[in-house]
């Protein structure tokens, strides 16, 4: 996270590979999963997920490399939409 603003919150997103879709982690110590979007691929099990922030305009995107069918793939993901 590279918003340094004490008065912002923070927001925990994973990557549920059992279910194939981005879940918000809240609180994030509490491991309470809620889904925010469907991946719209069939993921496997390892998995690498960041979001980065611009801070010119304030935007956030997320990116995750995912191994779908044995190989892996880079992907632009809406950590809100999953898409």
């Amino acid at each position: 996270n590279n918003d340094l603003d004490p008065a912002t919150a923070t927001s925990l997103f994973d990557i549920d590979t059992a279910g194939d879709r981005v879940v918000v982690q809240s609180p994030a110590n509490s491991g309470t999963l809620a889904p925010t979007g469907n991946l719209g691929v069939d993921a496997g099990p390892s998995v690498g997920f960041d979001i980065y922030y611009t801070p010119k305009d304030g935007s956030n995107q997320g990116f995750a490399a995912l191994s779908t069918g044995g190989s892996y793939s880079f992907y632009k993901i809406n950590p809100l939409t999953g898409t």
